[in-house]
């Protein structure tokens, strides 16, 4: 999922665990200045976000 707001492109990205039964939230941002278009914030992804953090830990 994206949203940009404040100058930023804000990435949610929900991953499986290997297990299969638990997940892990991925949260990135990243600045709209550093995108080489518009067009690309709908193609980014979590990963390659300047800022990167995981919401919680197993």
């Amino acid at each position: 999922m994206h949203a940009t707001s404040d100058g930023f492109v804000w990435v949610l990205n929900v991953q499986r665990s290997h297990d299969g039964i638990h997940f892990y939230v991925n949260l990135g941002a990243h600045p709209l200045r550093l995108l080489q278009d518009s067009s690309s914030v709908s193609s980014l992804k979590e990963g390659e976000c300047a800022f990167r953090t995981r919401v919680g830990e197993r």
